[in-house]
């Protein structure tokens, strides 16, 4: 297996974090999630919906990224798009798409999350999904490193994959001690790291030597069996002239052919 298996890009809607400016980027994404791949040489992908983008049905894009060789798709999205679940649209596609190969859930373990999206109501996606797809469909699921709690901790069992994000660059100087918490949390379940190519959690660009670390650590884990893989975000700021989108496929073109 090469390193850029392990590789995927977290996939939204063009121009999704642009609706309300709510993440400070200096211009408006016109990147689609193929395009993204594309850019980056990126063949697995999160499909995740975004303030109700895409919206249902998801037939269109699901055919466009027929190319890529794994495609996670939501099944709860973002915190903007409420209680709303897509169990059922992914169920259906996956007959019909092979290469959808799991589904994600994005926000769930948000405090305002919680009453809601219950283990039990996890465990019932995973269900639906099996039943519905007649195959088995991993459930993934966003957990910030703010949310490695104990009383997160039935959460993330009720799951089966986790990807571990850093909200604000900060808190990227503890990236070993966020790793060693959420397995000490979720001792059994597939861990990948979230990459961020801005700094959603301050409104800025990500410095050369925040980016260059999480580079530098998610590859070393790579290499040492650590984590299952790299979620880079996003497509929706790749476009806009940012160095950590230049490092990126640096990343990927160096390392991307290297045998893991």
């Amino acid at each position: 297996m090469k390193l850029k298996d392990k590789l995927w890009l977290w996939g939204q809607t063009e121009g999704s974090h642009h609706i309300d400016d709510a993440f400070g980027l200096p211009a408006k994404s016109r990147m689609s999630p193929m395009e993204g791949a594309y850019y980056f040489g990126i063949k697995n992908m999160c499909r995740v919906v975004m303030r109700g983008l895409p919206a249902l049905p998801f037939d269109q894009d699901a055919m466009v990224l027929d190319t890529m060789d794994n495609v996670v798709w939501s099944i709860v999205g973002d915190s903007s798009c409420g209680l709303v679940d897509y169990t059922r649209e992914i169920a259906r596609l996956a007959k019909i798409y092979t290469n959808i190969s799991g589904a994600i859930m994005d926000d769930v373990f948000r405090d305002s999350r919680l009453a809601h999206f219950t283990p039990e109501v996890i465990s019932g996606y995973k269900k639906t999904l099996k039943e519905r797809a007649g195959r088995e469909l991993p459930v993934w699921a966003v957990v910030y490193t703010n949310e490695l709690l104990e009383n997160r901790r039935p959460y993330l069992a009720a799951c089966d994959t986790l990807v571990m994000w850093t909200w604000k660059s900060e808190d990227l100087v503890k990236l070993e001690d966020n790793l060693a918490k959420l397995k000490a949390l979720a001792p059994d379940k597939k861990i990948y790291v979230g990459c961020y190519m801005w700094d959603y959690g301050n409104k800025c660009e990500m410095s050369e030597e925040k980016m260059q670390l999480q580079l530098d650590t998610y590859y070393k884990w790579l290499k040492e069996e650590k984590v299952e893989g790299i979620v880079f975000g996003s497509n929706c700021c790749a476009d806009l002239g940012l160095k950590a989108s230049d490092m990126v496929r640096d990343f990927v073109r160096i390392h991307g052919d290297e045998e893991i």
